[in-house]
């Protein structure tokens, strides 16, 4: 790795609730379509289900946002699938027809197969895959966005904690029997997720707010699948709700104010405990990094209201356990971002 240097690039937004999360999301989604057809002529998108897409589904939809976007020059696909038809109400395709895709002039979607044998779609999914992407035997395929979310217990796609598709490393859709949710699943594997060029979560919640920080938390053994996503070379973007940032205000401990009342202690911000000084290497040993780091360089950016990166001086990035992380924090109009370079 001498003379060579390798980026994880993280950036967290933070919004008051799911509306301005999705418009947050429908811009970063946006820039990345353009920068795709400008480069390539095409912008290929996988998608995921759940309950946390719908709001930023019905942007794209809407009047607003529905011309924006060259829909004959995006191909959608799916980072997972429930093995169910697409008419069922627990679809991921389903979800996507009827939140998105039967909305806007889209005509190019590849669905998993989900009503199939589980065995023969995923077989047929990772071939035509390998078709589309014209992939050779060792190949992987390159999506430019990654849509993501995260379950209460850090599962994210279809890849659940201590599934056998954690350490999937040769194929690129895999089939599963999910004991917690007792059905089966088709799901991208992680090679596949963090070979993207950029992947973005959508989290909300306050009971998410554990699994969040734990997640986020770059310094530990990663263990949960969120955890687990970090493109080699691509962009990790987390947009999240203040409930998610905070947590239960309702479960904190109380103190006295001095006036006979009690009152919550503040809720724990995202930048308290997760900005991290150095960062576990996904390419080697564990590098050091933050203002006194000597093997790298932590370096707060700033990304313009598409997401874009935008040059910025070094100096000590917000959250570093410094005493002006909320101003930090405002400054940055409510949201977070710094690149972690390693040299």
């Amino acid at each position: 790795m001498s003379g060579l240097s390798r980026s994880i690039h993280l950036t967290v937004h933070i919004h008051k609730d799911p509306a301005a999360m999705a418009e947050r999301a429908a811009h970063i989604l946006a820039a990345a379509c353009e920068e795709a057809v400008a480069e390539r002529g095409v912008f290929k998108i996988a998608l995921s289900g759940g309950q946390t897409p719908i709001p930023l589904f019905r942007l794209l939809s809407g009047r607003d946002w529905a011309d924006r976007l060259p829909w004959d020059k995006m191909t959608f696909f799916w980072v997972d699938e429930r093995c169910v038809s697409p008419e069922h109400q627990d679809s991921n395709y389903g979800l996507a027809r009827r939140e998105l895709l039967g909305h806007v002039p889209a005509t190019h979607f590849f669905r998993m197969r989900g009503e199939e044998d589980p065995v023969e779609a995923a077989r047929k999914y990772e071939q035509l895959l390998r078709t589309d992407f014209s992939l050779g035997p060792q190949d992987l395929p390159r999506f430019d966005f990654m849509l993501l979310g995260m379950g209460e217990d850090g599962h994210t796609g279809s890849i659940f904690p201590n599934s056998p598709a954690l350490a999937e490393r040769k194929r690129l859709v895999i089939d599963q029997y999910v004991p917690e949710r007792k059905a089966d699943r088709l799901t991208l594997t992680l090679p596949v997720i963090n070979n993207a060029r950029c992947c973005m979560f959508l989290v909300t919640g306050g009971e998410k707010h554990d699994v969040l920080s734990r997640a986020l938390n770059l310094l530990a053994q990663p263990t949960l699948p969120a955890q687990m996503v970090r493109p080699g070379f691509g962009d990790l973007i987390w947009v999240v709700d203040e409930a998610a940032r905070h947590g239960r205000v309702a479960s904190l401990p109380h103190k006295n104010n001095g006036r006979g009342r009690n009152r919550p202690l503040p809720a724990p911000t995202l930048a308290q405990p997760f900005w991290p000084t150095s960062l576990a290497n996904p390419f080697g040993p564990v590098a050091s990094y933050g203002p006194t780091a000597g093997a790298g360089q932590c370096r707060p950016v700033q990304r313009n209201r598409a997401g874009r990166l935008l040059p910025a001086a070094t100096q000590r990035p917000p959250g570093l356990q410094s005493p002006h992380t909320q101003t930090a924090q405002q400054d940055l109009g409510g949201r977070t971002a710094f690149q972690i370079q390693k040299k």
